[in-house]
């Protein structure tokens, strides 16, 4: 191998064809970045290391990619106007679609940058036997395993409590307050929140993570109990610099790389069957729509976990809905807060929805009926006695703050109305939210 690539240098010099192989080194700089940064993790290697692979690559590449051009430029027949504007159109396509499923490709192995975090609690106290102090963990999840890895210098000005399986739990100075973090991270990793239980109920937390590039990532979440003794929330890293930079290198390497191939395959393919031409986009099409597929990038997380990302205790719940209530059927959903909407309509969004704000005094097969549902969604806390209020109301704090109010309603009573219970989740130890599924009774 060696010696050919020797006696394809010698032939270029011998040539003084020094434009292309300067042509070649400088496209095939960006590509061994790419490939070096993906398969031989480049960013992580020594010094020594680095300049052994780069000038390496950069040689090899230079003389491959100079002595294609050195060819093609000497032998190539000239292009038509119409080959030439379908070769622009079939670039521009694969392009695209390329950029769009390049977010899917994971980046290379960086080195950890810093991040800047503040986290802000707000809101009033609605349970008076808890702790005046939110007690809050941070661990970071890896992008790529999904494993717990150790948060590297990490510093809060919250009071330290205990690190715990790779968790660092801080205690922050009030009930309302910021806490503020700065840590080593990787762009994608996600960082997890834990709220323990004995802390102030309904809160409203922000987070802010800020990057050495400037870039943000901003969320807003609510916390809110029910017999779960912790909640988590995930947040994902912004991009740095380094991996936007990386970022570039792929699209740029990979527009590179596809030019080329196009360019050899028109100048090759085109003196034996020109009505290939009309075959091409199509094969290319029906490749690039299987592909995600094959490949594993769509197919490794269904619908639902999508949705369900920031909002994974309703899990159960939206397993049960689909489950058990067709798709093309009418559901009635009494339910108070905040809960994911879009899974609820089924995979082809045609389940009819209809919440009921405010809700109703009573609830029966009739009223169901009336409505023209066959289903019913219901929070299990709308069938609790002990949580009535003085005024004979239920009270629920929203999302984002303020208070919306239901009435209590007689569980035995909608069962002898005409309803029965479809699927349900109250008294199970692994019920995050608790929820009845109702069908009227046939």
């Amino acid at each position: 191998m060696l010696q050919k690539v020797r006696k394809l240098a010698r032939d270029t010099m011998e040539k003084k064809d020094l434009k292309s192989l300067l042509i070649g080194i400088l496209l095939g700089f960006p590509i061994v970045l790419s490939f070096s940064g993906h398969f031989l993790f480049f960013w992580s290697r020594s010094d020594v290391v680095k300049y052994l692979i780069f000038f390496g690559l950069l040689i090899l590449s230079g003389v491959l990619i100079g002595l294609l051009l050195n060819k093609s430029l000497r032998t190539r027949p000239k292009l038509t106007n119409n080959e030439l504007v379908i070769f622009l159109i079939l670039l521009c396509m694969i392009l695209g679609f390329g950029l769009v499923f390049r977010s899917r490709i994971p980046l290379p192995l960086l080195p950890p940058t810093m991040y800047n975090m503040i986290l802000t609690i707000s809101g009033e106290n609605t349970d008076a036997t808890s702790y005046s102090k939110p007690i809050i963990g941070i661990r970071m999840l890896e992008a790529k395993s999904n494993r717990a890895i150790s948060l590297s210098t990490i510093s809060c000005d919250g009071d330290f409590l205990e690190a715990k399986r790779n968790a660092y739990y801080f205690e922050l100075g009030s009930s309302e307050g910021k806490l503020r973090c700065s840590f080593r991270g990787n762009v994608r990793d996600a960082i997890i929140f834990i709220f323990l239980k004995p802390q102030n109920e309904g809160r409203v937390v922000e987070t802010v993570f800020r990057s050495d590039a400037g870039m943000t990532t901003q969320e807003t979440f609510y916390v809110q109990y029910s017999n779960n003794p912790t909640k988590s929330y995930g947040v994902l890293l912004p991009h740095t610099y380094f991996s936007i930079f990386c970022l570039l290198l792929d699209i740029i390497s990979f527009a590179i790389i596809l030019s080329l191939l196009i360019y050899v395959f028109f100048q090759e393919i085109r003196k034996l069957i020109p009505r290939v031409f009309i075959l091409f986009p199509a094969i290319t099409m029906l490749y690039l729509m299987i592909y995600p597929y094959s490949s594993g990038y769509i197919i490794g997380k269904d619908r639902t976990d999508f949705q369900l990302y920031r909002l994974p205790e309703y899990e159960r719940m939206i397993r049960d809905v689909d489950r058990y209530v067709p798709e093309d059927a009418s559901m009635v959903i009494v339910y108070p807060g905040k809960y994911p909407v879009s899974p609820l309509f089924g995979q082809n969004y045609t389940r009819r929805l209809l919440p009921q704000y405010p809700a109703p005094e009573s609830i029966s097969a009739d009223y169901l009926v009336s409505l023209g549902a066959e289903y019913l969604l219901m929070s299990a806390e709308l069938f609790e006695k002990d949580k009535l209020e003085p005024d004979g109301q239920l009270h629920f704090v929203i999302y984002g703050g303020g208070e919306v109010l239901y009435p209590n309603y007689s569980l035995y009573g909608m069962l002898k109305s005409g309803l029965i219970i479809v699927a349900s989740c109250v008294k199970q130890p692994d019920c995050l939210v608790r929820y009845y599924i109702f069908s009227v009774q046939r």
